[in-house]
């Protein structure tokens, strides 16, 4: 199949963006930008990273707290692993998901389904 080039093409082969219409005004194909949800969201997830730090400065300052967690991971022991992240002090439910070579912890503070932030923090062991 042989392809011949169009020598005249009426349109352009894809739309072309901020193009003048034509009354000769640039027509924006993007909604006006809007800074107040993005601020909002950086907000709320300043607090994920208070809580995320909660967390992890008690992993880093205590052995015996990582040697418990790292133990009851290895053994599947979900329960005991939440039990022991929520004696962290967080305020904000935490989701923990582990393998032999580590643990992730999502930080999310979604409200009835609607959040706009999710801290996911991967660690090694």
């Amino acid at each position: 199949m042989y392809y011949f080039p169009c020598r005249y093409c009426p349109y352009p082969p894809y739309p072309l963006k901020n193009q003048p219409n034509h009354m000769g005004r640039k027509q924006n194909l993007y909604p006006p930008v809007k800074i107040e949800k993005l601020h909002q969201s950086a907000q709320k997830f300043q607090l994920l990273m208070t809580q995320a730090s909660l967390l992890i400065n008690k992993i880093n300052s205590s052995s015996t707290f990582a040697h418990e967690l790292i133990d009851a991971a290895q053994q599947s022991n979900k329960k005991k692993v939440e039990e022991l992240i929520q004696s962290t002090g967080l305020s904000i439910p935490v989701i923990s998901h582990f393998n032999p070579d580590g643990i992730i912890f999502e930080l999310s503070n979604a409200e009835n389904g609607k959040g706009c932030c999710t801290l996911h923090i991967a660690l090694q062991w």
